[in-house]
């Protein structure tokens, strides 16, 4: 069986993947879908807060996953998040951005 990183790992940067109908029990008759795209990027950008200024930290890239869950009725995102899988480890270092719309 493939673990969620092999899953991670063998995606192709050059395509989207979006997931077939999904529905819930707790909200019948509405559906959602994910969708998510792996990028490789040669360097990694955050912007921190450090000793109250704000810095720029440029750290070596690695592969990202952008992944958004949304209605399929109204297209409104209700969660975003991006994943960064640093260098050839096989944990991962999980930022997560959500909201609701």
């Amino acid at each position: 069986m493939t673990t969620d990183y092999e899953y991670h790992q063998n995606k192709k940067p050059e395509k989207t993947y979006i997931s077939k109908s999904l529905s819930f029990k707790s909200q019948e008759g509405r559906k959602i879908r994910i969708a998510s795209k792996v990028l490789d990027s040669p360097e990694t950008h955050s912007f921190v807060l450090e000793n109250g200024e704000h810095v720029i930290w440029v750290t070596e890239g690695g592969r990202q996953e952008i992944v958004a869950k949304f209605y399929e009725d109204t297209r409104g995102i209700f969660t975003e998040s991006i994943t960064f899988c640093e260098g050839y480890a096989h944990e991962q270092n999980n930022r997560t951005l959500s909201h609701l719309r």
